[in-house]
């Protein structure tokens, strides 16, 4: 834990001069131990090239990590990766998998997700509008500003 919170420290430049790589140091001396949350930071690291080279393979491997470990955040993540074109391992089937496993578990972005994935019948899920609103409706009901401009907009 104070290995993560070190690298949060410095990725974030909190009490220390922000400095991207040595977080990454950190993040993966935290994550080798199975951090959940070093997972996921790292990995993002690793998707938007934050102190590291950008790799979406390792960016993969870390959020599948933090997925396996039980963080929403992860699983949410990772889900991201994999409906990213740019990433080059789009698998929508795979990224509703995931959607579904974070907003069980009460994660408002992947709620919000899944709705959209609902609405628009992608990832093997039939198209179902109600079931859409429902999560945008319970995503708003978590403060989530994305889900709560939406229904502002169509109610």
């Amino acid at each position: 834990a104070a290995q993560f919170n070190y690298a949060l420290h410095l990725e974030l430049g909190i009490g220390v001069a922000k400095n991207a790589r040595e977080a990454v140091h950190w993040y993966v001396k935290a994550s080798e131990q199975g951090h959940v949350k070093a997972q996921l930071n790292l990995g993002l690291c690793y998707q938007f090239g934050s102190g590291v080279k950008q790799s979406y393979e390792e960016a993969k491997n870390w959020l599948s990590k933090s997925a396996d470990g039980g963080s929403a955040e992860g699983m949410f993540n990772l889900a991201v990766l994999y409906g990213d074109a740019a990433a080059g391992m789009v698998d929508h089937t795979r990224a509703a998998e995931l959607y579904t496993k974070a907003a069980k578990l009460g994660y408002p972005p992947a709620m919000f997700n899944l709705g959209v994935y609902y609405e628009n019948g992608m990832g093997g899920l039939e198209p179902d509008k109600a079931k859409a609103m429902e999560l945008y409706r319970k995503a708003a009901a978590k403060n989530y500003k994305n889900a709560i401009d939406l229904l502002k907009e169509r109610e």
